[in-house]
């Protein structure tokens, strides 16, 4: 204890307060005073009197006063002294309770392994010093808990997140730096698993899918697996932490779970997997005749998403020609026009094509997409339009007379007359009929094209001169009958010109001729 005064002519005594006794004056300690651990000391020729005590004991704590005499005047200093003890044997205990929850006992660990959930009592204690001193739990640099002296107690919930080295610290203001203790507490959890894609997935057909599954787990997971769910059973996909389908189909479209299992249990994510793609496209329909009062086609696409535009339908020979666009209602329904003109019916025959798109490009890039039908209208024979109603022949020699015919189903019954109402029968010899499969040219709603229908060759071997005259084709099927009229006429060879002209041009010689009322 240093008496601040630096007087050398001052007096200078101590005491100690508590019953008053000297303990010196000047240099000289007093009786009874123990010279082997009191002493003052300093540079007394300058008025330096401290009081130094060795070896301090308890009964040697209490006020110690400082008597310093200037002339007449006293000036005391008043000095407290007090015993510091640093606080030791800082130690970390985990409170278990026994297996039938009647005892609870303490056990000293460097480490605790728990699972999640689970409540962890840890206990702190020491032995405290003097002043006391404070205690603190301290988790990732951060104070979580303040209390001592002596212990401190420290209860939680494990979670995956509270893993990691937890201190105990005691702070004294006699230690240098203050007392720690850690325990290392590991928090066993099942898995916890993410994906690297939403709740939900929406991909077109024929790209590729990637699909991470990011696992936190502790303990180390054993297995990593994929689960699919698609019509209505579940199935295992494979293992591992990423699903990957190079080139996807529209049968991948399900719910793909990632399962992942450690030594606490299991643990799963889904992701809702819709495989988009361009509609396939059918067309429903039922060949009709042409008494039919439902004249309907039905377009029907299946394709994700649901949500179609239908284009104007298109009507087509069976050899492709074009024939005319009709429009169908917004739901992909054609309800064909009925015909005024019931020779004109058949025109309806032929190839009607659906075109709908839902947005998505199929494999060739193309969002529309096609089906065509080949719609087959039974009703009466008819005589197409490219036939002609007059015929030429020569007399003795052989005339074909040439009819193309559109008939479903095909006639039955060929009836030739004559304009006396006289029936021709082929005779073969003079007189032969000739039936042939072909293609016909007919004008469909304003469209030349071609026709599948027959070509029916009337042959004369020899032609008379009574067989100029009119005829009457007259066809017939299970629909109905019609009747083609052609007339047939004389023709002969032109006759030589009797009038000739000669002129030249430029070194040539042209010649021209004609034959007053010429026939031929």
């Amino acid at each position: 204890m240093v008496c601040p005064h630096h007087l050398p002519s001052t007096r200078i005594a101590w005491f100690r307060r508590k019953e008053m006794l000297q303990i010196s004056e000047g240099t000289k300690l007093g009786v009874g005073i123990d010279k082997d651990r009191f002493l003052i000391s300093g540079n007394h020729s300058i008025g330096d009197f401290n009081l130094h005590i060795s070896n301090v004991m308890e009964s040697d704590l209490g006020q110690y006063v400082c008597t310093v005499v200037i002339e007449d005047t006293s000036v005391q200093i008043i000095f407290n002294l007090v015993l510091k003890k640093a606080p030791t044997g800082l130690n970390i205990y985990v409170v278990n309770t026994s297996k039938n929850k009647s005892n609870t006992f303490l056990e000293e660990s460097t480490k605790v392994t728990v699972t999640e959930n689970e409540t962890i009592k840890l206990y702190c204690n020491i032995s405290s010093g003097i002043p006391e001193e404070t205690l603190e739990w301290v988790y990732r640099g951060n104070v979580i808990k303040t209390g001592g002296p002596g212990s401190i107690r420290l209860i939680m919930k494990s979670t995956h997140t509270n893993s990691g080295q937890y201190y105990c610290r005691a702070n004294s203001s006699v230690l240098d730096t203050p007392l720690t203790k850690s325990i290392e507490i590991l928090v066993h959890y099942k898995p916890k698993v993410t994906l690297s894609v939403g709740n939900a997935v929406r991909i077109i057909e024929g790209n590729s899918l990637n699909v991470y599954c990011n696992v936190d787990s502790s303990p180390e997971v054993q297995s990593v697996s994929w689960l699919i769910q698609n019509n209505g059973e579940t199935r295992k996909y494979g293992d591992g932490r990423v699903l990957q389908i190079t080139v996807i189909t529209r049968r991948d479209t399900g719910v793909y779970i990632c399962k992942a299992t450690n030594m606490v249990g299991s643990t799963m994510a889904e992701t809702s997997v819709t495989v988009m793609y361009a509609p396939d496209v059918t067309i429903v329909y039922e060949n009709y005749t042409v008494n039919a009062k439902s004249r309907k086609l039905v377009c029907l696409p299946k394709g994700v998403p649901a949500n179609y535009t239908f284009f104007q339908w298109q009507h087509k020979s069976e050899y492709g020609d074009h024939i005319r666009f009709l429009d169908g209602s917004e739901d992909g329904i054609l309800l064909l026009p009925k015909s005024k003109d019931f020779n004109s019916q058949y025109y309806d025959n032929g190839v009607y094509v659906c075109t709908v798109s839902n947005g998505i490009p199929g494999v060739s890039g193309n969002s529309s997409r096609t089906a065509s039908v080949h719609l087959s209208i039974s009703g009466k024979p008819m005589f197409v339009e490219d036939n002609r109603r007059f015929s030429y022949g020569v007399i003795k020699e052989s005339v074909e007379i040439i009819i193309n015919i559109f008939s479903n189903p095909k006639y039955s019954d060929i009836f030739i007359h004559n304009q006396n109402g006289e029936q021709l029968i082929s005779d073969k010899s003079n007189f032969n009929i000739i039936e042939e499969h072909t293609f016909v040219n007919d004008t469909f709603y304003n469209s030349n094209v071609r026709v599948k229908g027959y070509r029916m060759t009337v042959k004369i071997a020899k032609l008379r001169p009574e067989m100029i005259q009119n005829y009457t084709l007259n066809l017939q099927n299970e629909f109905g009958q019609n009747h083609y009229d052609i007339s047939l006429f004389r023709a002969s060879v032109p006759r030589i010109p009797m009038n000739l002209t000669l002129s030249t041009k430029e070194g040539n010689v042209l010649v021209s001729g004609y034959v007053t009322s010429m026939v031929g």
